[in-house]
């Protein structure tokens, strides 16, 4: 750990050192956007309007979505959004607190097919859409 520490403080003294003279140097972050997908198996579900999209993956088969800094409160709202989307086929729904830590997890199929889970804990949230298997 000593090794990798001290070849970064050198790295960064070695490239302060190449910057113009001229100019301060500027950090500069990338700068990713993450959306929510508007094709795919995303577009089976809505929107949220919560918290903030932290990444997703869409396939063919599976969506996944996390989401940061919501509230047991956003997650109970979205769920009737769901439902109201049709996903209320064998819904099962966990609401509870466990030492201190509120955790709320849904999962419910539609009429296609498809399975729809949430489990939120911690300000955190993860939505998956999952397609049926279909056999070989």
């Amino acid at each position: 750990m000593r090794k990798f520490t001290f070849a970064v403080v050198f790295l960064s003294f070695f490239l302060m050192g190449c910057a113009s003279q001229v100019e301060p140097a500027q950090t500069v972050f990338l700068d990713v956007t993450v959306r929510w997908p508007t094709t795919g198996l995303a577009k089976k579900l809505p929107e949220p309007t919560f918290g903030q999209l932290a990444g997703v993956t869409d396939t063919p088969d599976e969506f996944c979505a996390a989401l940061v800094d919501v509230t047991q409160n956003d997650l109970r709202d979205y769920i009737g959004q769901v439902k109201r989307a049709g996903f209320t086929v064998n819904a099962e729904t966990s609401d509870q607190e466990c030492m201190g830590v509120e955790m709320y997890t849904y999962s419910a199929g539609n009429a296609d097919g498809l399975v729809f889970t949430l489990t939120g804990t911690a300000g955190t949230c993860t939505i998956t859409l999952t397609a049926p298997q279909t056999s070989p």
